[in-house]
């Protein structure tokens, strides 16, 4: 890694990436950050990597790079969970949203196995696709002492800071901080390569349907986190009595075949009214949860097997 802190290294460097640019057509992108306030907290330092090279900054340096590179419509971004980023970087004065493509190795990771929860992040992909352990925030930076009336006396970006102005550690907080940006563009390849080889129907890969869906809606999500969005509140306010008049049937169906009042929200009522009451068969089993106890599924998957079949209790619960 490199840790770059002089402007004119810096503007070096950004002539570089440009004239690397058309060899992957991406740049990896991350940043550590004061926090985890999506409103409030900023960039301490970010990273930057074409693949050849994994480069550290101040934030100090996010205006130098801002409108060649990181608010570039011609430049794509490969990122780990990027709306997050994005806020910060915004929070700090670089909208990212004006780049081109933002790529998410996140949404990749989820849409290869969707099993996997838990372990899409960036650490966890990495090891599994790449074959590389990366160090986490805590072994790097220390652990966050306890919070004191609710409130953190000391906050990652303190922990960070401490870091770089040590001369012992500085290096390792630099090649932290710069690894993500290296392995998110290195990870976005091998997924890219993954996803290409899984046909949705003849044709059209998983590839092609995460540029076409994904990559441009994570914008929108962005954008409606940052901006907010409107909402009719003259169509809600229309709808919500006869809704609620709607529901208030449904449940006097159930209520009168039950035989007894029948909370539907509550599983375990659910679960007796189907297999003690109605007798049905089940279909499959809960995983059993800490307990290890399986149980009869009521999930949306059930109910709409049996309502397929013409049961007028499961369809009626699944409009609920």
């Amino acid at each position: 890694p490199t840790y770059v802190t002089n402007e004119y290294d810096s503007k070096e460097w950004i002539k570089r990436y440009l004239d690397s640019y058309p060899v992957r057509r991406a740049f990896g992108l991350d940043s550590e950050t004061s926090g985890l306030d999506k409103v409030r907290d900023k960039v301490i330092i970010w990273s930057v990597s074409n693949v050849d090279s994994r480069l550290c900054l101040p934030a100090s340096h996010l205006p130098i790079w801002k409108e060649s590179v990181l608010e570039n419509p011609e430049i794509n971004l490969d990122l780990s969970n990027p709306k997050f980023d994005m806020h910060m970087f915004a929070n700090t004065g670089v909208d990212v949203s004006k780049a081109g493509e933002i790529r998410d190795t996140v949404t990749q990771s989820w849409l290869l196995d969707e099993n996997k929860q838990g372990r899409h992040g960036l650490k966890e992909t990495t090891l599994e696709w790449l074959g590389r352990s990366s160090p986490t925030f805590e072994q790097v930076f220390g652990k966050l002492p306890p919070k004191r009336g609710g409130k953190l006396l000391v906050t990652p970006g303190d922990l960070i800071q401490a870091a770089l102005a040590d001369a012992n550690r500085y290096l390792e907080a630099v090649d932290y901080a710069s690894l993500d940006a290296y392995n998110s563009t290195v990870l976005r390849e091998v997924l890219d390569d993954a996803m290409n080889n899984v046909e949705l129907y003849p044709g059209f890969t998983l590839k092609q349907y995460y540029y076409m869906m994904e990559v441009p809606f994570t914008k929108v999500l962005w954008h409606m986190e940052r901006r907010g969005f409107t909402v009719d509140q003259g169509y809600f306010k229309s709808i919500e009595v006869p809704m609620k008049q709607e529901i208030e049937a449904i449940e006097k169906k159930l209520n009168q075949v039950a035989g007894e009042l029948l909370n539907v929200n509550s599983v375990p009522q659910i679960r007796k009214f189907f297999f003690d009451t109605l007798g049905k068969t089940p279909i499959k089993y809960t995983d059993g949860g800490a307990t290890g106890n399986k149980q009869p599924s009521t999930d949306a998957e059930v109910l709409e097997e049996w309502a397929g079949q013409g049961d007028k209790n499961a369809e009626n619960l699944l409009a609920h």
